[in-house]
């Protein structure tokens, strides 16, 4: 791709005004082969070790020359080295070169600076990657490079950095195209030192170097890229992905890249590209989209590359994309299908241990799947990192003091809104028996208002799922859907909801019963420490519990028959994403003492109920208790009760004069751990 470039300003040079008479340095050296006369003025340089060669300047003796990149020795890039063919430097003029003028000489021979990137030279001396110094004094120095061919081949990218800096944006040239640029910069170790960083078998024509007094206009910018390195992930299969990098360098105008001593030729010379990665059409600073193509590549595969960043006046910029390509079990993990399932019980403490998902920065969290979603990834919600596993997206996980952090994504999985983001989990098969889901939710911080919410996720898919889940910071809820159907509103047949709640600041325990036999779905919840209650309202305490939420996956059917248990956080129609911090989850057999309502009421008597001042509590035989406790709907304990001060011959006479009238649940905790709470209602 050709490239406009306009040189940096470099001021006229300022003669020193002294009582007697001074030189100021210069020196003009032509790149060539060895067999023609160098122009008029100029000195010759056809590939020979540093130290060989010299010119005279200012009474003195200055030596000029090549150097291996990787030694820093002095190197012979000429044909007069063993096993270098016809070296490095060429006449493009061929026998015409001795008619042709001054301007003609210089432009038509050249010097490869990057033979490393030419192929059948590798074994070669003039393969090495190397690099020209030539000696100068300490000070200000400009320089006048030319670069190109006046042969056809248009397969290089052309550029030199000088003292460090580039002197030209890495340009493709057309045909028989030459370009030259000048540029002022400061030397301090006395040589002038010159390679092809940021070019793909760069030439150079001709070299002009002068020494000058004023500083002004010294090459100082500096380009960067942000990230340096970024790796990108594909699953076998998957064809195409993108990684992204913002290049700054204020003040930069023309850009050039490479991917360094890795592009391949095609019709045009050059192409933009290698095997695995490409560079986007048209760039300039900010973001640069590099695109990948993995087409063919197997489990295992890995590719890297470096890609420099050219532009006059500026210090290149180097960034390190890589690929890897992994087995993955689309669209469900990008680990292997026989690496999702997990056993019962189950305990994530987030200690970063074992195995699972990678978070943003490759430390395993426990989890093995993400729940694909079926609608466009929101805006808020990108990048994309996995094509083929939608569903998960590490850059907002963390694992940090064996927590589990998860930025909240703005996408939600219910009704047709399906585009929820890391709802994470591990696959279980054959679920027959009773079992409950726990996790805690450390110090709730959510948006008040749309409906963020954070907790528990259980089903196969966004259409098939029960959640329990902190909501708005305030409330706690329940929801089903099935077969894509769920009821709206806050309490119905689908959702059961408790509001009012004070949870801000605080930690939250999630419970999620789903117990197979009685095919019922239940919940209880404890705040800051207290007690579990049973999340209860409008009557009703249970949802259904159908058949097909525990079959699990059918179709398609990468891990037969799995349901998917986990957690998530949404900040869904907020304005603001907040961070949800999870200390634990737990798979296991339903907690010892939490049960149902009904069950509740036939072993336990409260009477009166509605009451006004005391209320009696009647149990079975043989019951021992060790305390009793009333919340109110909020889960705000407001009375306790040591067992021995309330206890009558007929049970136990609760004191409830106090209370305001509202709906209230005593809870009675039994000395076998047995925990059970029955709802009454206060008059005034």
């Amino acid at each position: 791709m050709l490239q406009s470039f306009t040189p940096k300003p470099v001021k006229e040079k300022l003669k020193k005004e002294l009582t007697v008479p001074f030189q100021l340095y210069s020196a003009f050296i032509n790149f060539q082969d060895s067999a023609v006369t160098p122009p008029s003025g100029f000195d010759k340089d056809y590939g020979k070790g540093f130290g060989t060669s010299s010119i005279s300047a200012i009474g003195s003796t200055f030596s000029y020359g090549w150097k291996n990149a990787t030694t820093n020795a002095p190197i012979d890039i000429s044909e007069e080295a063993t096993g270098n063919g016809n070296g490095a430097g060429k006449n493009r003029l061929g026998s015409s070169y001795n008619s042709a003028s001054t301007t003609e000489k210089l432009e038509g021979t050249f010097i490869h600076i990057q033979g490393n990137d030419i192929s059948g030279w590798e074994n070669q001396p003039r393969g090495k990657e190397v690099y020209w110094e030539l000696e100068v004094p300490n000070g200000y120095i400009e320089v006048t490079l030319s670069f190109g061919d006046k042969d056809i081949y248009t397969d290089s990218r052309h550029t030199a950095t000088v003292e460090g800096y580039s002197i030209i944006a890495a340009f493709a040239p057309q045909s028989k195209e030459i370009r030259k640029a000048t540029m002022l910069v400061k030397v301090d170790d006395g040589l002038l030192t010159i390679n092809g960083l940021g070019g793909f078998n760069s030439k150079i024509n001709y070299i002009e170097v002068n020494e000058i007094v004023d500083d002004e206009d010294a090459a100082d910018g500096i380009l960067t890229f942000t990230p340096q390195s970024k790796n990108l992930s594909l699953i076998v299969g998957e064809e195409n992905g993108v990684i992204a990098s913002s290049l700054s360098g204020a003040g930069a105008n023309a850009v050039g890249l490479i991917i360094k001593d890795d592009m391949h030729a095609d019709n045009d010379g050059l192409a933009n590209a290698n095997d695995w990665i490409s560079l986007p059409q048209n760039f300039s600073t900010g973001q640069l989209n590099f695109a990948v193509n993995a087409t063919g590549m197997q489990a295992g595969s890995t590719r890297n590359s470096t890609i420099i960043a050219t532009a006059a006046g500026f210090k290149p910029a180097s960034f390190e994309p890589s690929l890897l390509i992994t087995v993955g079990c689309s669209p469900l993990s990008i680990l292997p299908c026989d690496q999702l399932l997990r056993e019962i019980p189950l305990n994530l403490t987030f200690n970063g241990n074992g195995d699972g998902l990678p978070d943003a920065n490759g430390t395993v969290i426990g989890f093995t799947v993400a729940t694909p979603h079926s609608g466009s990834r929101l805006s808020e919600d990108k990048p994309v990192s996995y094509l083929g596993v939608n569903g998960y997206e590490p850059s907002k996980i963390n694992i940090n003091n064996e927590n589990l952090r998860l930025t909240a994504t703005k996408g939600i999985a219910t009704l047709k809104e399906n585009n929820q983001v890391n709802t994470l989990g591990v696959a279980l098969q054959q679920l027959s028996a009773n079992f409950q889901i726990e996790t805690k939710i450390i110090q709730v911080t959510m948006p008040a208002s749309g409906d963020p919410q954070a907790g528990i996720n259980f089903g196969f898919n966004e259409n098939y799922y029960v959640k329990l889940v902190v909501l708005n910071g305030n409330s706690i809820q329940l929801k089903r859907e099935i077969n894509g159907v769920a009821a709206i509103g806050l309490n119905n047949d689908a959702t059961i909801t408790v509001q009012n709640l004070d949870l801000t600041g605080k930690d939250v325990i999630l419970r999620l019963l789903i117990n197979t036999n009685a095919q019922t779905i239940t919940a209880t919840y404890a705040i800051k420490g207290n007690d579990f209650i049973t999340l209860s309202a409008s009557g009703k305490d249970a949802l259904d519990l159908p058949s097909s939420l525990i079959a699990g996956r059918q179709s398609p059917v990468e891990v037969e028959g799995a349901s998917l248990a986990g957690v998530f956080a949404s900040y869904n129609k907020a304005s603001t994403a907040f961070d949800a911090t999870f200390d634990y989850f737990k798979i296991g057999e339903p907690t010892l003492g939490i049960t149902t309502a009904e069950e509740t009421l036939e072993k336990i008597k409260v009477y009166p109920n509605p009451v006004q001042d005391y209320l009696n509590i009647s149990l079975p035989k043989q019951t021992s208790i060790q305390g009793l406790s009333i919340y109110d709907m909020q889960g705000r304990m407001v009375n306790t009760y040591p067992s021995e001060t309330v206890q009558t011959s007929a049970g136990y006479r609760l004191s409830t004069g106090n209370l305001s009238a509202g709906v209230y649940l005593v809870q009675i905790k039994q000395s076998n751990g047995n925990t059970s709470q029955v709802k009454f209602i206060k008059t005034r």
